[in-house]
């Protein structure tokens, strides 16, 4: 039996999440792109919140942009602690279909963003 990050035992033999440390600790999780990587830089110090505040910004602004409601509302539910689609789903009245379609919309953009952070011109792969 292994020992979770809790500090409990656990008879599942998979390590939990982050999101699942987070919880049980009573922290809240940190927002994740649709991959499971950080949206954004964790607060060490003044100055990575204040990048990440940044960037989350950035994001909300370039979906403000392009009309995106739906990733609007994903970022909304994920900082404030609402990471199961499932359950943004229940709470928006929106379907799961439309956050998985979302996500692909902003991989794009965090590409897009993470270009320009490094003054490189993103052009898309074509799939």
């Amino acid at each position: 039996m292994r020992t979770s990050c809790a500090g409990f035992p656990s008879a599942s033999t998979s390590s939990p999440s982050a999101e699942e440390c987070a919880r049980a600790k009573g922290e809240k999780p940190e927002p994740r792109t649709s991959s499971g990587a950080p949206l954004a830089a964790t607060a060490g110090d003044g100055g990575e919140q204040e990048e990440a505040s940044a960037r989350i910004e950035k994001l909300r602004a370039a979906f403000e942009k392009a009309g995106d409601e739906v990733n609007l509302l994903w970022l909304k539910l994920e900082l404030e602690g609402v990471s199961d689609l499932q359950q943004m789903a229940a709470a928006s009245g929106r379907t799961v279909a439309e956050f998985y379609d979302a996500a692909k919309r902003r991989k794009r953009a965090l590409q897009r963003l993470l270009a320009n952070e490094q003054g490189v011109e993103w052009v898309r792969e074509e799939s």
